[in-house]
Parts: structure tokens; sequence; C-alpha cells
């Protein structure tokens, strides 16, 4: 794609990249010569926008689950464990609550696939992604949603 990236030689601090929504047509076909259209998604959380970014960033993600098949959440390790008590709580209740309770005209809960990816997580402990998919199991015991078990590996998926 020709997303901008954060170039971290050019800075130490962490920073939100990606700024409203950016979107790319994969130029190969994808197998049954479907087109693939990539979205990069601004993050949430970010200072930023203020009080009102918890808004935008609940419309950005009901946005990604109605018009996706397949929704990649990249969480930084540090923000994955602040899921319970903090806005990507109520973010990931949310997407979770959309996937269960589909609207009409959007893609079947069967169709659409979320992954959680934790980036820069600490591999030598897996106390992190513990807590991080207790969080989660938590979220989808309120709404009744069965997930599928973590991919194997060092990535903890969900």
């Amino acid at each position: 794609t020709r997303f901008p990236v954060l170039d971290l030689n050019a800075s130490a601090q962490r920073r939100r990249t990606t700024r409203g929504v950016w979107m790319d047509l994969v130029a190969e076909a994808s197998p049954g010569n479907r087109k693939l259209v990539v979205l990069d998604l601004e993050g949430s959380e970010g200072r930023e926008r203020g009080a009102t970014g918890h808004s935008f960033d609940g419309k950005i993600a009901l946005f990604a689950f109605c018009v996706a098949d397949v929704v990649l959440l990249n969480m930084w390790g540090h923000d994955a464990l602040r899921l319970e008590g903090g806005f990507s709580a109520a973010t990931m209740d949310m997407v979770l609550r959309h996937v269960v309770h589909s609207t009409p005209g959007a893609s079947s809960p069967e169709q659409q696939h979320m992954m959680v990816v934790l980036r820069d997580m600490d591999t030598s402990t897996s106390e992190g992604a513990r807590e991080f998919r207790a969080a989660v199991e938590s979220i989808e015991a309120r709404l009744g949603v069965a997930s599928r078990e973590p991919s194997s590996g060092n990535a903890e998926s969900r």
C-alpha cells in the first residue's frame, strides 16, 4: 500500500501515524478474482482529538465492521493491558456487539473475522497476553460470544 508509516529513525516518540481513513486497492487479485481493498483506520485513544476522540474512534470501529470481512486490530502491547478499564474496553465491547448483532446489509457474523495483533510485547513473559485474553473473554461473556483459541507461535491472536 501507499499508506504513510511511522519512521522510527526520525522520532523516538510513539505517536499516531494514520489520520482519518486511508484506502488502497491491492494490484494482485485474490483467489476467485476478488479484488482486495485495504483500509487503514486511525487508531484509538489519540490525545490529539481530545474529548471528541472517543466518538470518532467508535464511528471508525463500526465503519470497519460494516464494510470488512476481516478486521485486524493492531494494538501496542502496553495498551492491551489497559483494555479492561480504558476506552479500549468500550471500543472492543462495541465492535463485538456489532459482530453479534449484525445490521441488515452488513456481512453476517459467520463471514466477519477479527484478529487482534499485540505488538512490541515482551515475549519472555506471557502474563500480558493472559491478562488481555481474560479481558476479552470477560467482554465476550457479557455478550454471549464464543471465541476461537489463539493461533500458536509467538503472536497471540483472537
